[in-house]
């Protein structure tokens, strides 16, 4: 693939990589992180293992993309149903509804994250770390703005 074409997948190729990353996440869910291999994955969407790596140049690549697709549609749901108050405490209550909410309605995705989370890649680690951090600051940002409000 030429740089042009990573830098912006075509409407098709985002389609694909989609796909993929649905199949893994239901791999992963019923599975666990060792059962993901791309023969696994492809097998759930009836393609060829090629085509994962045409995709994603190795498993780390893929898991992480994997994580970023989850936790971005987690923190969309999340911020979405959240909506816009000045009140810490509606929020707190609202984030906490909704995040028990989206745990119920997307099981598969909650135990990818906990498969690739136990997988013991580093680089994933990391990046769920990472996410893991900056969700604690947010909330300790709103406890903090609900202790100053009263």
């Amino acid at each position: 693939m030429d740089t042009a074409r990573r830098s912006r997948p075509t409407f098709i190729e985002q389609a694909r990589r989609r796909q993929i990353i649905d199949a893994t996440i239901i791999v992963l869910a019923a599975d666990g992180y060792r059962a993901a291999t791309f023969a696994r994955v492809a097998r759930q969407v009836d393609i060829s293992p090629s085509l994962i790596s045409y995709h994603f140049a190795t498993k780390t690549t893929l898991m992480s993309d994997v994580v970023t697709h989850i936790i971005a549609d987690m923190d969309t749901t999340i911020t979405s149903e959240i909506g816009d108050t000045d009140s810490a405490r509606v929020a707190l209550r609202a984030l906490i509804e909704s995040q028990v909410r989206y745990f119920a309605e997307h099981t598969d995705a909650v135990l990818a994250l906990g498969h690739i989370g136990n997988s013991g890649d580093g680089a994933i680690t990391a990046q769920l770390d990472r996410h893991r951090t900056a969700s604690i600051a947010e909330l300790e940002e709103l406890f903090t703005a609900g202790q100053q409000a009263g």
